[in-house]
């Protein structure tokens, strides 16, 4: 028997004698998906800093978050939707951040998405309280959603409306902004802005 594996076995009223389960015991993550090789692979690449959600924070800070700063992303879409949605939700709270030794902190927003005003709020406040706490913001500042789509063309890459998406997250407090390289320009024409 493989050592992946685990045999069980049961009595079954509605089949005679006994069946075999298979069940699959935990293993650890493929390296590439491991939180620690991670964070390893960022110092000895020299990254700067290394961003991460507030479960794989807790398994790292405390050994290497004198070594490099960490970024914990506080919002994420749930990702269990059929249909894709613009929206983040908060999965973390910027006080675990500052008492797990991060950084800083980091969020997504989807500017002109329906859920848009309330992660705008949701994120201002969060971002000033970090600051409070003396920690930096990052804002990952994102236009992908139908809004701005038309039949010929995606403006979510055009330069003009990203650089508003910018001028937005700094606005709201974020001290670094991450945007999507840009492919395009003239997106408030396209739109009929």
């Amino acid at each position: 028997m493989s050592p992946e594996r685990d045999e069980l076995r049961v009595d079954s009223p509605d089949r005679p004698g006994n069946r075999t389960l298979r069940r699959r015991l935990v293993r650890p993550n493929p390296i590439y998906f491991d939180p620690d090789s991670i964070v390893k692979l960022a110092i000895e690449g020299g990254y700067k800093a290394v961003a991460t959600t507030l479960g794989v924070l807790g398994l790292v800070a405390r050994p290497y978050s004198h070594k490099i700063p960490f970024i914990l992303k506080f919002n994420h879409n749930q990702l269990l939707m059929i249909a894709a949605q613009a929206d983040q939700v908060l999965f973390g709270q910027i006080e675990q951040a500052w008492n797990l030794g991060a950084a800083g902190v980091g969020a997504t927003t989807y500017f002109k998405s329906e859920e848009s005003n309330r992660q705008i709020v949701e994120v201002s406040e969060a971002l000033e309280h970090a600051h409070e706490l003396g920690m930096f913001t990052v804002l990952w500042c994102y236009l992908r959603n139908s809004a701005f789509k038309t039949d010929n063309v995606d403006c979510h890459e055009t330069a003009d409306l990203t650089g508003q998406a910018n001028h937005l997250g700094v606005t709201i407090g974020a001290d670094i902004i991450k945007q999507k390289l840009l492919t395009c320009n003239g997106g408030y024409t396209a739109l009929n802005f």
